[in-house]
């Protein structure tokens, strides 16, 4: 057959062409669409997000106390689940606040009774209001199944720290120290001390990380942590000097994270004044009326659940990006 003209050959491409941009924008805008809705509230929240979220942080203070953490780990799952329905972006966001408000509690608390290494504490937080900031810029440029995979994966990794706590901090050696040893602890050579700060530093640099990227406390890494690289603390003194140390990353997280569009105030303040209440009920009512080992396991046993519904989760919201971007 004879070819066809030029002309109809340039516009039979040209058409092609066209056709193909069309639908390289269109998948695009279907991308771009899914990942703002990953990442940005909702221009209506919720119903009755602040009673949810108040009910998540009672849940996760309570359960975070039995164990000596704060409780973000199950406050990120429920503020994802069904039942309050936040973004993966939004929760771990959010959940800064319960961190935030545990901190402060937890500080002041042990702060009374003298159980603060202040220095150490401060050493720490300003290696995490370094690395906090940008992890939260850090989150905010990740797909939301990547991070929900991260934090289930970190939750399993915790899960066996649970479990490790004692031994990684040495209670079954300290466990008949005198209190007198509290009192010694302060007098720690100062010498020593400079040459332990870029150990706090490093570990301040991590616990901000966690805080930014996965809006937790980072407490199941940076108790034993500071009782390793302090070993003349006591059990209580690494508390409360984990306590006092993880606020201005908290902070500093938080504040990034509002200006992200990720955080969800309408939750945040609420999920802080339940945790802290969750946590003074566990504290004082269930967590010296059951047996330790028992309270471990079971919270191991949690968490493991959880990370791993979390990965299952992160597993079929990447499929369902995937769909998207093949269509």
């Amino acid at each position: 057959p004879p070819p066809p003209p030029p002309g109809l050959t340039m516009a039979l491409r040209s058409s092609a062409g066209g056709a193909a941009a069309v639908g390289h924008r269109l998948a695009a805008r279907r991308i771009s669409a899914s990942a703002a809705a990953a990442v940005l509230p909702p221009a209506a929240g919720p119903p009755y997000v602040s009673a949810k979220a108040l009910a998540a942080g009672c849940l996760a203070g309570c359960g975070g106390s039995l164990v000596g953490m704060g409780g973000a780990f199950v406050a990120i799952p429920a503020l994802t689940s069904r039942w309050i329905k936040l973004s993966q972006h939004q929760a771990q966001a959010t959940s800064l606040a319960a961190v935030l408000a545990t901190g402060l509690g937890g500080a002041a608390s042990f702060a009374f009774a003298g159980a603060v290494d202040w220095s150490a504490a401060a050493a720490i937080a300003c290696g995490g209001v370094t690395t906090a900031s940008a992890g939260a810029k850090l989150s905010a440029q990740l797909p939301g199944h990547t991070m929900k995979g991260a934090l289930g994966a970190f939750m399993i990794c915790v899960s066996g720290a649970v479990l490790l706590k004692p031994y990684m901090l040495g209670d079954g050696v300290g466990a008949g120290e005198d209190e007198m040893t509290t009192a010694a602890s302060g007098d720690a050579d100062e010498a020593d001390f400079i040459g332990r700060l870029p150990k706090l530093v490093a570990i301040g640099c991590g616990v901000g990380i966690f805080a930014g990227v996965f809006g937790v406390g980072g407490g199941a890494i940076t108790v034993p942590a500071v009782s390793l690289c302090m070993p003349e603390l006591s059990h209580h003194q690494a508390l409360g000097t984990s306590c006092a140390a993880m606020v201005l990353p908290a902070l500093s997280g938080l504040l990034r994270h509002a200006t992200t569009g990720a955080l969800v105030p309408s939750a945040a303040l609420p999920l802080a004044v339940g945790t802290v209440a969750g946590a003074f009920f566990g504290g004082r009512h269930l967590a010296l009326q059951l047996d330790e080992s028992t309270l471990r396991a079971a919270f191991s046993v949690l968490l493991a659940t959880l990370g791993g519904r979390s990965l299952q989760s992160a597993a079929a919201m990447r499929s369902a990006v995937l769909r998207v971007a093949c269509k």
